[in-house]
C-alpha cells in the first residue's frame, strides 16, 4: 500500500455513531535534520492521529468526551457505545473504551494493513489489505478491559 498516498487521502478521518462523532485528526511532525532529497516520507518524520471523540446534541453543537493520540498512520476507525477501534496501516489496531477514552488493550498485530473494520453488536469485522477478514467477538474483563475472542479468520 503507498503510503504516501493513503496519507493525502486520510488526513482527517470522521465516523458517526447515533449522537456521537469519532474524529481523527493528523498532526504531522516535519523533520528538523537529514534533509535526504531521496527520502520517500516527503520528509515527515512521524505522523500522530489526535482522536477526539465528541457527543452531538445537535449540528452545531458537540462537546468532547475525550481526546487521545496514536503515533500511527490511521486508515479506519469506527465506534460504538462501548468501544472505539482505530486501525493503521502497518496492521495495528487500538482499542479505547468510548466512555473514558482509555485504551483498554495492548496493541493488536495483524500482517497486513486495515483497510475496513465494522462494529455491531459486540462483533468486530476487520478486512485486511491482503483481503483476509477477521470477526472477533468483544467482551469485558473484570477490569472493564478488552476481551476480544477470534471466531474467523
Amino acid at each position: 500500500m503507498d503510503r504516501k498516498r493513503m496519507f493525502s487521502q486520510a488526513e482527517t478521518i470522521v465516523f458517526n455513531h447515533g449522537e456521537m462523532q469519532c474524529e481523527a485528526r493528523a498532526i504531522i511532525h516535519h523533520r528538523s535534520h537529514n534533509n535526504d532529497e531521496n527520502d520517500d516520507d516527503g520528509n515527515h518524520d512521524a505522523v500522530t492521529y489526535e482522536v477526539t471523540l465528541f457527543d452531538r446534541s445537535s449540528q452545531s453543537h458537540r462537546t468532547m468526551r475525550w481526546k487521545t493520540e496514536i503515533t500511527a498512520l490511521l486508515t479506519c476507525i469506527v465506534c460504538d457505545d462501548d468501544w472505539t477501534f482505530c486501525g493503521t496501516i502497518d496492521g495495528e489496531l487500538y482499542a479505547i473504551n468510548s466512555r473514558d477514552g482509555r485504551f483498554v488493550s495492548s496493541v493488536i498485530q495483524f500482517d497486513d494493513a486495515l483497510v475496513s473494520m465494522v462494529l455491531q453488536h459486540h462483533h468486530l469485522l476487520l478486512v485486511t489489505n491482503n483481503g483476509t477478514l477477521r470477526k472477533w467477538r468483544l467482551q469485558r474483563d473484570a477490569r472493564g478491559d478488552l476481551e476480544g475472542t477470534q471466531l474467523l479468520q
